[in-house]
């Protein structure tokens, strides 16, 4: 499967427009767009700017295809806070990243929640998972121990983009890659499908991106790359994902005429990427933005 690759990103200061569907249910978006700094904007109106945690920002901050991106690679405890406890109780929604893989590591969380202590730990998580090939894998514990992990059926492999999605209607989970569904696998328990509102995991520490907290212990960075995250409470269709991965830019710009950004108030035009022509004029202020 080839990869993804976007040709621009939003820049810093942009606003979603939420007149476009492709925002609905939309709780957090994070571009990674900063290039510097301890702090990862969340550009919905939710406002759930996150932290860098035993993270350098002067060299975990990158340049790659998309533009700005985080390396969590470089130890084991790296990762962003998105939020304490649970960033949503819905029991039914998507997380979408775009992400490279740097090396394969079972267990790397891409997008998780967890904390608690020894032996009634719960915890759900996106990641990279072994199962004698290499998959993209969920994975939900609740407080009792009871396990269940779900991979997709494409061997991933490092230095590649990939645009990932993780669906769940309540009662099982989809996973598509490069806007395709893939074939699952049930490696442990069964595709049950619980999300991050699932009421048998109580607790948990916190919510976040490239790590886990597990038995109160934090660690399991992924160790790569990670350019856009996004969580959602809509159920995303198969003609939806597949649109959303091979009509980006960047995550979250649709071709015209409505594309999901619209630009900055100032400084439009003065980042790293350019807004496209279609992007020009149509601010709408009852929506805010975020401070860098």
């Amino acid at each position: 499967m080839g990869s993804y690759v976007s040709l621009d990103k939003p820049l810093l200061g942009e606003l979603v427009d939420y007149s476009n569907p492709a925002t609905n249910g939309l709780i957090g978006a994070w571009l990674f767009n900063e290039g510097s700094g301890g702090k990862v904007a969340d550009v919905t109106e939710n406002g759930n700017k996150s932290t860098l945690v035993n993270m350098t920002p002067a060299t975990d901050w990158i340049i790659d295809e998309d533009g700005h991106a985080l390396d969590f690679s470089t130890g084991t405890t790296r990762h962003v806070k998105v939020s304490d406890g649970k960033i949503t109780n819905a029991t039914f929604g998507y997380i979408e990243v775009v992400l490279k893989i740097k090396t394969l590591v079972s267990g790397d969380k891409i997008f998780s929640y967890g904390g608690g202590n020894a032996g009634t730990a719960g915890l759900f998580g996106l990641e990279v998972r072994q199962d004698t090939d290499w998959f993209f894998s969920v994975i939900q514990r609740s407080d009792s121990g009871a396990t269940n992990i779900v991979h997709g059926d494409t061997q991933i492999v490092t230095g590649v983009k990939y645009h990932l999605i993780l669906v769940s209607i309540g009662s099982a989970w989809f996973i598509y890659l490069n806007g395709k569904p893939e074939g699952l696998s049930v490696q442990l328990g069964s595709n049950n499908g619980n999300w991050i509102g699932d009421t048998t995991v109580t607790a948990p520490s916190e919510t976040q991106i490239g790590g886990l907290m597990f038995d109160a212990v934090q660690g399991n960075a992924f160790n790569g790359n990670i350019s856009f995250a996004a969580i959602g409470t809509d159920i995303l269709t198969n003609n939806q994902v597949a649109k959303r991965a091979a009509n980006f830019k960047a995550p979250f710009r649709l071709a015209e005429p409505s594309p999901i950004f619209v630009p900055a108030v100032a400084g439009a035009g003065t980042g790293l990427f350019e807004i496209p022509h279609y992007m020009r004029g149509g601010f709408n202020p009852m929506h805010g933005g975020f401070s860098a």
